[in-house]
């Protein structure tokens, strides 16, 4: 009976290695995830002065800027046909913030930027609201 678990086991093991591989050369066939996502990408570096490209991996790359006072990054991970796009900011005045996004990975790039461009505005304009400014 274990032999028959251990069988089932190492399937699965092999189907999740094997399906990982054939999307990540999915993906460097379409250019990587830098030329996949290049219009998201610029519109989320041109929207703040500062923010780089800090780490690529053939299945995601970290965009963002770091600071004295506290750090912005987004996270881009796609995973067979979606892309999940997490927004970590870490500050010392306004403390810990995380919004994930979940769109198919051929979504319109622009509308992916109008709507996580328009849910920021909406969360922090509610933030600021109910905690108001920092008070120094």
């Amino acid at each position: 009976m274990w032999w028959l678990i251990l069988i089932i086991f190492l399937f699965v093991l092999i189907s999740i290695f094997y399906s990982r591989r054939k999307q990540n050369q999915k993906i460097n066939r379409e250019g990587g995830m830098i030329n996949k996502y290049k219009i998201l990408i610029d519109s989320i570096k041109n929207s703040e002065p500062g923010i780089s490209i800090y780490k690529v991996k053939s299945n995601s790359l970290i965009i963002g800027l770091s600071s004295i006072s506290g750090s912005i990054y987004f996270y881009l991970t796609q995973n067979s046909s979606k892309l999940t796009i997490k927004w970590k900011v870490n500050s010392i005045v306004f403390g810990k913030h995380l919004i994930i996004w979940d769109f198919h990975e051929y979504y319109d790039q622009n509308k992916m930027f109008d709507i996580i461009s328009n849910d920021l505005l909406k969360y922090q304009n509610d933030i600021m609201q109910t905690k108001g400014f920092p008070k120094y």
